[in-house]
């Protein structure tokens, strides 16, 4: 029976647990290592920021799903990864060996060096709450007619996502409070890579929640009460929602793996990595020839072929490839049960499509708790 570690509790991993207990896969010694039992799902996290759902209703539960396969669930993190000996480290001290490893670890983001304003880094996502909870805390002691600025970094969907919502909550929450708001972007405007039509649309909801949009600002580093763009720039911030780009978890870099420019395990089209074929990458930590969107939607079109080729290597069965779809659904929330969808050229907005991107998501949740 061969020993297959999967690394990090991310969509792939959820969708490829459902699978083996639905097909009861017994090919495999199944451990999974991931910090938390609780998994956030990322589709979610401006919805709750926004006020409309609880925490646990954004979560995947990962201690019933290892349950469901007899897998070991190890809560820790990793600390090194050695794939020519098999091992995995942890930060507990623990070495793991395996036949295979599935890597579903995502991604971070990239600290602003510095003091002063409080950050809130939007990953990794398991400690947001806290720094969420600590924040409308703070704001809730202001006295009245207090001036606060929060600026939101990041001009890609989960950027105008978090600006949006956090505009239209804490408005709510704190309505003593005198509160602007800016969302900065190092390109010339917000979601480059979506249609003209889209940006449109949520430039209208900016400048409805009087959100200031900043471009050509390439956040650099904290200083005092502000942040500071490469080129010197600062822009007033009491608080700063960090969502700028992905990256690549460090100990990454020091495993020996192909990687990608960023730093991301470049894999083939059956999730392979090109250089060690015991071990697959799959959602955001996987790297392509051609970049692909962090983008859940791509995860869970990944799950299938990872979850067949995983079987492969145990049956000798051929391995499947993957092809990413060209064009996809983006459903982009912009305050209360609103949202706009994009498609290609196209998009639409209205409280139907708010209704179609909550009715995705929190099926998707709760079918992976059944």
């Amino acid at each position: 029976m061969k020993r297959l570690l999967l690394a990090g509790a991310g969509h792939c991993h959820a969708l490829l647990l459902k699978a083996f207990a639905q097909r009861g896969v017994k090919n495999f010694e199944i451990t999974l290592v991931s910090p938390n039992r609780f998994s956030p799902y990322s589709g979610m996290i401006p919805g709750w920021i926004g006020g409309h759902y609880r925490w646990e209703e954004c979560c995947i539960d990962f201690e019933k799903l290892c349950n469901k396969v007899g897998a070991q669930l190890l809560l820790d993190a990793i600390a090194e990864l050695q794939p020519n000996q098999g091992t995995l480290k942890l930060q507990s001290g623990k070495t793991l060996d395996f036949d295979i490893l599935s890597l579903d670890v995502g991604s971070t983001l990239a600290p602003l060096p510095g003091t002063g304003s409080t950050v809130l880094p939007m990953r990794p996502i398991s400690d947001l709450p806290s720094h969420w909870n600590k924040l409308q805390e703070n704001l809730l002691d202001l006295p009245a007619a207090t001036p606060f600025r929060i600026v939101t970094i990041g001009g890609g969907a989960a950027g105008v996502e978090v600006a949006l919502a956090a505009a239209h909550s804490l408005k709510i929450l704190a309505p003593q409070v005198v509160f602007s708001f800016a969302l900065a972007t190092q390109d010339d405007d917000i979601l480059l890579n979506m249609a003209a039509t889209a940006r449109t649309r949520l430039h209208r909801h900016l400048n409805l929640h009087r959100i200031e949009l900043i471009t050509n600002f390439r956040a650099h580093a904290i200083a005092s009460d502000s942040v500071v763009s490469l080129e010197g720039k600062a822009i007033q911030a009491d608080a700063i929602l960090l969502a700028s780009g992905a990256q690549p978890h460090a100990w990454l870099r020091a495993s020996g793996l192909a990687l990608d420019a960023q730093g991301f395990v470049r894999v083939d089209a059956t999730l392979r990595s090109r250089s060690h074929t015991h071990i697959f990458a799959s959602g955001d930590c996987a790297g392509w020839e051609t970049p692909l969107p962090k983008a859940g939607v791509y995860a869970v079109r990944m799950a299938p072929v990872l979850t067949q080729n995983i079987i492969a290597t145990a049956k000798s069965h051929p391995f499947q490839t993957y092809v990413p779809q060209n064009q996809y659904l983006a459903l982009i929330g912009t305050d209360s049960r609103h949202a706009v969808a994009v498609r290609g050229r196209c998009s639409w907005e209205g409280r139907s499509m708010g209704w179609l991107k909550q009715m995705i998501d929190t099926r998707f949740v709760a079918r992976m708790n059944q």
